[in-house]
């Protein structure tokens, strides 16, 4: 997969991504098939996965929603109900999280000795006054 990636024009860079130290997403696009005394129950499960009605027909509604891989799956379950018409999805993408290279708790900061948690970049751009 990596070798048929690199040799798209638009990819820059390919990196393998640890879970537990990046933020990965995806979008999907979902066109249902919504009468309009259905609406109200598209609406409500977009509410639910936070997702946002970006287009309204006579007889359909189309659902954006970003998330994890089994957010979206869950969305796409529920509005099986309504005759998906269309649907497009991204596929993953992320970044790595660089605020977790060098963790540790610094005791001299008000910040983490009150919550015990580990220093983030907030904390290192104020390690001068801490």
């Amino acid at each position: 997969i990596t070798k048929q990636l690199a040799k798209l024009v638009d990819v820059s860079k390919i990196q393998m991504l640890p879970a537990d130290a990046s933020v990965c997403r995806e979008l999907i696009l979902i066109k249902v098939a919504a009468k309009p005394e259905e609406r109200a129950q598209v609406i409500a499960i977009a509410d639910i996965f936070r997702a946002k009605i970006v287009d309204v027909g006579e007889e359909s509604m189309m659902v954006e929603l970003t998330g994890n891989e089994s957010k979206l799956d869950a969305c796409t379950k529920l509005l099986e109900k309504f005759t998906i018409l269309e649907l497009a999805r991204t596929g993953i993408t992320g970044f790595a999280i660089t605020s977790h290279k060098n963790l540790w708790i610094n005791d001299n900061c008000s910040i983490c000795r009150k919550s015990r948690r580990k220093q983030t970049d907030f904390c290192t751009f104020k390690k001068i006054i801490c």
